[in-house]
This record gives structure tokens, sequence and C-alpha cells, in this order.
């Protein structure tokens, strides 16, 4: 009895033997086919034998997540993020996992959906500084602006020197209305050629807030000079050349700069009103430092009535964007300046009183 009962249990282990190599066989076959495939970059050939794979072993994280990256690679976002819902049913401590979601959910504009895995993935890996930036720029674009700080604080301390997560740190404090703490990540930022453009314009923005009107002017040319085709960085150089100036403008020429700067931004973005109202304010205060002289000189009249001209043709252009804009308002006053100029003894009666 004794005997067959041992009989019984060795052709028991041995059958099982027989199962298990071919399962482990037939799961090396294909996942080492796929890899293959996926090391070639040969992507779209590689989910052919990974669906099969992930359809005989849908729980196996590894062949599922390749799976994913395969179909995100592919540019089949809907069915990556499918899978990775799949994945992560089965193996939710699967940081790698949680973070692609979150990435791809972020891509794919699910917001809530991405902060609830790039959290996950955060606080399973808290010590990989990329988990932490992504998180925290999801934040960001949450409007949560206090928890991004922090969140992005834990990336710098991780990663001192990179410029992505200084780029992204440096516009969080800004966006919380900390300027002087924003400059130092921002200056390392603006040194990468990977992140420089972005962090000048930001930098600039910062020192303008500061009212540090000379490394505004500075860093915002560079800005305009890394990316000319920006509107904002012209639209924030006309704010700092108006800082830095001041009260001290006393002629056309010392508008000239901020009119130049406001005018390319009004002609980089033709459908930003407040860039166009910038640009005709400027045009109206370079004549109005010159409206006494322009009695005396017709030269001068001549331009004041030349740059009022463009003051209004801004104005009217805000207006077109926006019926309800303060252009409106500035129209009038224009009018009646160019009346005063052709008319002279109206300046004449003004100064007198």
């Amino acid at each position: 009895m004794r005997g067959k009962q041992l009989m019984q249990l060795c052709c028991l282990a041995f059958v099982s033997f027989i199962f298990f190599t071919y399962l482990v066989h037939g799961y090396t076959e294909e996942f080492e086919a796929a890899k293959k495939l996926y090391d070639q970059k040969d992507y779209k050939g590689a989910i052919v034998p990974l669906e099969k794979h992930c359809t005989t072993y849908p729980k196996d994280n590894n062949g599922g997540y390749m799976l994913a990256q395969c179909y995100m690679k592919t540019k089949q976002y809907s069915k990556a993020i499918e899978r990775l819902d799949i994945v992560l049913q089965h193996h939710p401590e699967d940081y790698k996992a949680q973070f692609l979601q979150g990435f791809l959910c972020l891509q794919t504009k699910k917001l809530d959906k991405a902060l609830t895995h790039l959290k996950q993935a955060a606080e399973l890996k808290p010590d990989v500084a990329q988990h932490q930036m992504v998180y925290g720029s999801a934040l960001l674009q949450a409007k949560k602006t206090d928890e991004a700080v922090a969140v992005l604080k834990k990336a710098v301390d991780l990663e001192p020197t990179d410029p992505s997560i200084n780029l992204e740190y440096g516009r969080a404090l800004i966006f919380s209305g900390k300027n002087s703490e924003a400059v130092h990540p921002l200056e390392i930022a603006s040194k990468s050629s990977k992140t420089k453009n972005t962090a000048l314009t930001y930098l600039g923005t910062a020192y303008l807030s500061l009212k540090q009107a000379d490394k505004a002017v500075s860093t915002l040319q560079q800005a305009t000079q890394a990316d000319p085709t920006e509107a904002k960085n012209f639209y924030y150089l006309g704010q700092a050349l108006e800082l830095k100036m001041g009260d001290t403008g006393q002629s056309i020429e010392s508008y000239q700069p901020i009119i130049q700067a406001y005018e390319k931004a009004s002609d980089l973005d033709k459908d930003n009103a407040e860039y166009y109202f910038r640009h005709g304010f400027a045009c109206e205060s370079a004549a109005a430092s010159v409206y006494e002289q322009s009695v005396q000189d017709e030269a001068v009249g001549q331009k004041a009535l030349e740059l009022l001209d463009k003051a209004k043709r801004a104005y009217q252009s805000a207006l077109k964007i926006d019926p309800s804009h303060a252009a409106k308002d500035r129209i009038s006053a224009v009018d009646a300046r160019i009346e005063a100029i052709k008319n002279p003894q109206v300046i004449e009666q003004e100064v007198d009183e």
C-alpha cells in the first residue's frame, strides 16, 4: 500500500514538473521574443507576442508593463492606459507602472487620475527625483501650488543641479509668489541648453516682480535672443524697460526701445489685446513727453502726431479682440491730443493755465 502511494506521489511530482517546465518555457519563449524586438525598437512588432503573452499570463507585471510601453511608443495611449490598469490591479506596488500610468494620464489630460498614480509612484519610490518632479509639475498644473512647491523641493534636494527639476521648482515658487526664492533655481536652469529658453523668461519675470530693473532688462534681452519667436518675452521686456526708465522719459527717443518691444510682441501674437494696448500706451506716452515742445517745433509735432496715430491703431486692434478693453477710453484721449497738436492754441492755453 505504501509502495503504491509512493508511486502515485512520484507520478504527480513528475507531471507537475513537466507542466511547470512547459509553462516556464512558453513564458520565456514569448517574452524573450518580444523583448528582442523591443530592444531593436520594433515596438509594433513586439506587440503581437506580448499580447499573446499577456493573454496567457494576465497577472505578469513585466509583460504587461512592456506591452504598455509598446502601445505608448506607437501612440496607442488608450490601450496603454487600459493595460496598465490591469497591471496595477494585480500589482499596485509596481512603482514603474504607477509612474508610467500617471505620465500617460497627464499627457492625455486626465489630470485627476494622473495625480493619483503619480502620488503613488512618488510615495512608493521617494528617492527617485524624476517621480517627484513629474508629480510636482502635475500638482502645479492642478493649481495646487503649495503642495507643488513642497514636492518639487524634495526633487531638488535629491538632484540639486538638475536643470529641469530646478526649472519646475522655480516656476512653482513664482506661481506661489516667492519670487526671491525662485531666482536661484532659475539661474541654474538658465545655464543649461535644455532649459535655457524657458528659464530666462521666468527668471526675467522674477527680477521684474522684485523691481530689479537692470537684471530684468538684461535677462529678458537674453530671452528674446534665445527665442525671438516668443511674444511674451518681448512683452515682459517692454515692462522691464519701463521699470528701468521710471519717470525719466523726457524724449521720444527714450521710449523707442519700449515701443519696439511691445510692437514686436503684438506682431508675434495678434490675438492678445493687452499686447496691442501696451504698444499703444507706449506710443501715446512718447508723444505726451514732447507735448509742449510740439507747439514750438513743427518737426517734433509731426513725430508726435505719427506716434499718436500708431497709438490709436494699436488701441483699435485691442478693441477688435476685446470690445470691453480699457483701450476704448484711451482712443478719445488720443483724439484730443491729436486735435490739440493740430491746433497749437489749445496747448498754449493749457500751459498758461
